[in-house]
C-alpha cells in the first residue's frame, strides 16, 4: 500500500524541492522544525503531510513553493474561479486532499 503513495507526484516534487534547496532531510527537517521520522514517514510508509507540516512549511517557504509541490507548476491568475472537482474522486483519499488543498491555495493567492 504504501508504493501507491510513495510514489504520487507530490511526494517526488516535495523530495525534488528538499534535494534543490537542503544537503539532507534533516537540514530540510531543522529549519522548519519539524521531526525527521515523520518526514521519513511519508516518503517510506505512505503517511499523509498534514496540518502541522504544511504550517510550518509555510513558515519558511511561500505558497507558490507549496503550489508547485502539489502541481508542479507555478500558479496563475486563471487557477483561481477554476471549478472545484475535490469531491468527484473518492477511490483515493490522498488525492481528494490534494485537491482541497488546491482550493485553499487558490483562496489564499485570491486574497493576497
Amino acid at each position: 500500500m504504501a508504493d501507491s503513495y510513495t510514489h504520487t507526484p507530490f511526494i517526488k516534487r516535495l523530495d525534488m524541492f528538499i534535494k534543490s534547496k537542503h544537503k539532507s532531510r534533516t537540514a530540510f527537517c531543522e529549519l522548519l522544525e519539524f521531526p525527521v521520522p515523520t518526514l521519513n514517514g511519508y516518503f517510506s510508509r505512505g503517511v499523509n503531510p498534514g496540518f502541522i507540516f504544511f504550517d510550518k512549511f509555510l513558515n519558511v517557504y511561500s505558497m507558490q513553493e507549496l503550489y508547485w509541490i502539489f502541481k508542479g507548476e507555478e500558479p496563475g491568475v486563471d487557477m483561481v474561479g477554476e471549478p472545484s472537482d475535490v469531491f468527484l474522486k473518492p477511490s483515493n483519499p490522498y488525492e481528494n486532499f490534494q485537491l482541497a488543498f488546491k482550493e485553499v491555495i487558490k483562496f489564499e493567492l485570491q486574497n493576497k
